[in-house]
């Protein structure tokens, strides 16, 4: 198993394949995480908690979904030129939908 820093040097760099970063990387896991601290923040502010935790809970997927839309937006170069337009406008709009969900 590559350690974290195999893991992040991999993305950045755009040396894992895209078809990876995007599909699993990005839309299950980033997706799955996102949905799971909406859910979690949701259950917060039903039962009253402070809205401060209640916004900590909600962003707490932000820096994960940042990095792997940089991933993804710095991986794009290898589907060439049709790829590369979907992955980026793909992973730019992942990004605002799972900010404002």
């Amino acid at each position: 198993m590559p350690s974290l820093k195999a893991f992040v040097h991999s993305r950045l760099s755009g040396t894992a394949r895209i078809e990876t970063v995007f599909w699993r990387d990005m839309m299950l896991t980033g997706t799955s995480l996102t949905l799971a601290t909406f859910v979690a923040a949701m259950l917060l502010l039903a039962q009253d908690y402070p809205t401060p935790l209640i916004l900590v809970i909600y962003f707490m997927t932000m820096p994960y979904n940042i990095f792997i839309t940089i991933a993804v937006w710095r991986g794009a170069a290898q589907a060439g030129a049709a790829g590369q337009m979907f992955y980026r406008a793909s992973a730019a709009l992942w990004l605002v939908v799972t900010t404002l969900l």
